[in-house]
């Protein structure tokens, strides 16, 4: 188990349970049954868990996401604001420059090349390349997606 109230820079993390409170940062992937990160989160690598869920407030990336289930919000509008006022507007974006891949995507203000999964939510702020989805997908009015296809 690692639990973070902090930060903390590490090469790689490979755990059962990982708890942020702060922000995390790898230079390789991260590995856990469990993931809940209440802050920031910078990995190098493949973010990988049973379960990821994160409460970001910008300036969060991954080079690719895997899960079972997977839920990304931005914080409240007050963090949104200073995100955008201090770092542009993608910084106020979870950033992945490959792909987001799970059973069950519930994702908000992300920016990916696709997202694939069964169950598949693309929030509002959300810039998705492709969708790609098993059994169910909704798109909020305020997403951008290059295309969605239904993969049987």
């Amino acid at each position: 188990k690692c639990h973070v109230s902090g930060s903390l820079h590490a090469g790689s993390i490979d755990c059962n349970d990982l708890h942020v409170s702060g922000s995390v940062r790898t230079d390789e992937g991260i590995s856990a049954e469990d993931v809940v990160v209440n802050g920031g989160i910078i990995c190098g690598g493949l973010l990988n868990a049973e379960r990821i869920e994160e409460v970001y407030n910008g300036g969060s990336s991954a080079e690719a996401i895997g899960g079972s289930s997977v839920k990304i919000r931005r914080r409240g509008p007050v963090a949104g604001v200073f995100a955008i006022l201090f770092g542009g507007k993608q910084r106020a974006l979870f950033q992945v420059a490959g792909r987001v891949e799970g059973d069950i995507l519930d994702l908000e203000y992300l920016t990916a090349e696709a997202v694939v999964g069964r169950e598949v939510y693309i929030g509002p702020g959300c810039d998705i390349g492709r969708v790609i989805y098993s059994e169910t997908v909704e798109i909020s009015p305020d997403a951008i997606v290059g295309s969605c296809e239904q993969n049987a």
